[in-house]
């Protein structure tokens, strides 16, 4: 058994890592060191056309679009098909590219996170900010969130973290399935999906909401330093770099147990991820499916912010134009200038 001290120690450590993979419905995002984002799985939203993104240090997978946090604070998106202003029972609204405009005008941001249709940051302020602009009883709620220095979107509700260790959590439907939550103390990671996780700084982890497949039995769990949750699963990240994992196993997204040397995890909605030491990362389950094809994966990890912050995109010097085809449109890709 860690000692508070020591669990503390390997949580800062990890930190580093948290934002460097995320797992989403049917991709998976990974940042590498120099800033740039990978991407594997479905792309029927546009949610793996990363081409543009750089000077990267956070990334989150929504449902169908993927996000990035900025070294300036600013946030990326890729557009996806629909945006829908509530949660999923709300209005839906076709449209084209409204949430990457809505994210555009976005500043001094330093957390994000995706759910399956919104996205929510978290400004240096700690204050909130969220595209989810259809509901007026959510924003009444989230306007009156401070010292927030997390916040994690599920599928029908935001959580957040304050800097005191609580937790605070707003629903458009006010679901008391979360009251419990008013009674968390000493937290210090959380995690939402269908539920929500929160992990002490103990290193025990505690659970509200729908559960379905007993992935609310954690009480064995201990020396746990992340957590991550899923669907209908959730894992934790051990402080010896082993993962645990309960819940639905169906697709084979719990077996982890052979995992190790892992610093970072996100469980998606049926496989999950590990960031190994090395900069490699692992997947289990739906093995067959392209959102698990991560073994080529490397330098996935954390940027230097001042590295990211001066990334600049250049032009290669086989595509540069002569002075006959300026007029052409060019296909950047991007590499570091230095």
């Amino acid at each position: 058994m860690n000692t508070y001290e020591e669990l503390k120690k390997i949580r800062e450590c990890n930190a580093l890592y948290n934002g460097c993979i995320s797992a989403g419905y049917d991709h998976t995002i990974g940042l590498k060191t120099d800033s740039t984002v990978v991407t594997v799985g479905g792309n029927k939203c546009g949610q793996t056309n990363v081409e543009n993104f750089y000077g990267v240090i956070a990334v989150s997978a929504g449902k169908y679009y993927s996000v990035g946090l900025k070294a300036d604070g600013r946030v990326e998106t890729t557009p996806h098909e629909y945006n829908y202003n509530l949660f999923d029972y709300g209005e839906k609204q076709e449209y084209s590219n409204g949430t990457k405009q809505m994210v555009s005008d976005w500043h001094n941001i330093i957390g994000i996170s995706a759910s399956n249709y919104m996205t929510f940051g978290v400004n240096k302020d700690n204050t909130v900010i969220t595209t989810a602009l259809g509901d007026a009883n959510l924003l009444t709620l989230i306007n009156k969130w401070h010292s927030i220095t997390d916040v994690s979107v599920g599928n029908h509700f935001v959580s957040g973290l304050k800097a005191n260790g609580t937790v605070v959590v707003a629903s458009p439907s006010n679901d008391s399935e979360f009251d419990v939550v008013s009674s968390w103390r000493d937290i210090v990671m959380i995690s939402a999906k269908r539920g929500l996780l929160g992990l002490k700084n103990d290193g025990t982890v505690v659970t509200a909401g729908l559960h379905f497949f007993s992935e609310n039995d954690i009480s064995s769990w201990s020396n746990i330093v992340a957590i991550s949750s899923g669907s209908f699963h959730f894992v934790g990240l051990k402080s010896d770099g082993t993962v645990m994992a309960v819940g639905n196993n169906e697709e084979n997204q719990c077996q982890t147990s052979v995992w190790s040397d892992i610093v970072a995890i996100s469980a998606g909605h049926q496989h999950t991820i590990g960031l190994k030491s090395d900069g490699t990362v692992v997947a289990a389950g739906a093995s067959g499916v392209s959102w698990c094809d991560v073994g080529k994966w490397f330098d996935i990890g954390p940027p230097d912010k001042q590295y990211a912050l001066h990334y600049i995109p250049k032009i290669p010097l086989e595509i540069i134009p002569t002075q006959a085809h300026r007029s052409r449109t060019l296909r950047i890709s991007f590499a570091a200038p230095w």
